[in-house]
């Protein structure tokens, strides 16, 4: 998007000037007419979550005469008659990835359920159809396989959703299990890697009241099955049919003031919310949802956002240029599991 490719400009120019206030070495321009060679670069998820499934994406590294992105108007692509509406036909094309001519629920959720809690809302439609930048390198003929042990499962292509899913129907995840992947593209260096899947997280649901309370003077304790180890993620948010309920009153309703993001150590078995700042009182669903991620996820995605300076700085919510979980290229095989629960807030006013 715009603003993103200008942010990333001023901190590329951030970045120059301080490299060149810590090192001033010359001051004549040095020729950069050298490219490396490509590297892959892997993102495979093994996913112990029904709603989600396991895949893995892979692009290459571009040289200096490549586009590294282009641009990508989801809405433009569906609209296949160019009348700025989406018909049935255009909607099935869209969805329909079995081709048995209707729309399952899976169907729906798998292309836009953006943050995979398993509802898509208002804000998730309009951010599938946003036009966005996609990395221009992917690469679509590898050989993808993924084993537990001596079983192993060969994963292809789909076009429609730019990734490699498993071809077997019976691929079925499991819990605390070491699996390992072997990717081999043409031109590249072979990439393998290996991780082992996280505990299944389960919500302590009869700790919890029908109703949770919360305001400035008011927290809540979230609770889980203790005796799990390893890192996870608790997020919380309104349900999107919940969302302009009132449409008089809802049109300015904050939904940030009760978002929730954590980073939890999952063999505590309890977190308590901070304090929540809303200018009003209202009562909603929500959704709860606790994500167990397994080591590697955590260093790439977590951790790894300090490994150095540079990363810092770039507008990306990940480490880039090394990888976790794989050898001989770039990025990471991670896994996760999850938990989800439903409840009603019941948010009292901030008064200053």
């Amino acid at each position: 998007m715009p603003s993103d490719i200008h942010r990333l400009i001023l901190l590329c120019v951030l970045c120059t000037a301080i490299t060149a206030c810590v090192n001033p070495q010359s001051t004549e321009w040095e020729d950069l007419a050298h490219d490396r060679e490509p590297v892959l670069n892997v993102f495979g998820l093994i996913s112990l979550d029904p709603q989600l499934e396991s895949f893995v994406r892979l692009y290459r590294s571009t040289n200096l005469s490549e586009l590294s992105e282009f641009r990508v108007d989801p809405f433009a692509v569906a609209d296949q008659n160019q009348n700025g509406e989406l018909d049935d036909n255009e909607l099935l094309a869209l969805v329909d990835s079995n081709g048995d001519g209707a729309i399952s629920d899976g169907e729906w959720l798998a292309i836009a359920d953006l943050d995979q809690d398993g509802t898509v809302d208002e804000e998730e439609w309009q951010d599938l159809f946003t036009p966005r930048y996609e990395p221009a390198a992917v690469i679509a003929n590898a050989y993808v396989v993924v084993f537990a042990g001596s079983d192993s499962t060969l994963f292809e292509w789909r076009a429609e959703r730019q990734a490699y899913y498993s071809s077997s129907s019976d691929f079925a995840t499991k819990p605390e299990t070491h699996y390992g992947i072997e990717i081999t593209a043409s031109g590249f260096k072979s990439i393998v890697g290996s991780l082992i899947t996280p505990q299944m997280p389960i919500f302590a649901v009869e700790l919890h009241p029908d109703t949770l309370k919360v305001g400035l003077s008011q927290t809540v304790n979230l609770s889980w099955q203790s005796g799990i180890m390893g890192k996870g993620v608790l997020t919380g948010k309104m349900l999107g049919e919940a969302i302009g309920v009132d449409e008089s009153k809802d049109a300015d309703l904050d939904l940030q003031c009760v978002s929730l993001y954590k980073v939890v150590d999952l063999e505590e078995g309890t977190y308590t919310t901070d304090s929540v700042f809303c200018d009003r009182s209202f009562t909603r669903p929500y959704l709860l949802r606790l994500t167990a991620i397994d080591a590697n996820y955590y260093e790439y995605f977590v951790t790894g956002e300090a490994r150095d300076y540079a990363n810092i700085l770039l507008p990306s919510n990940t480490t880039q240029g090394w990888g976790v979980g794989i050898e001989g290229g770039y990025g990471v095989f991670g896994a996760i599991a999850s938990d989800s629960m439903q409840r009603i807030i019941s948010v009292e006013p901030w008064e200053e």
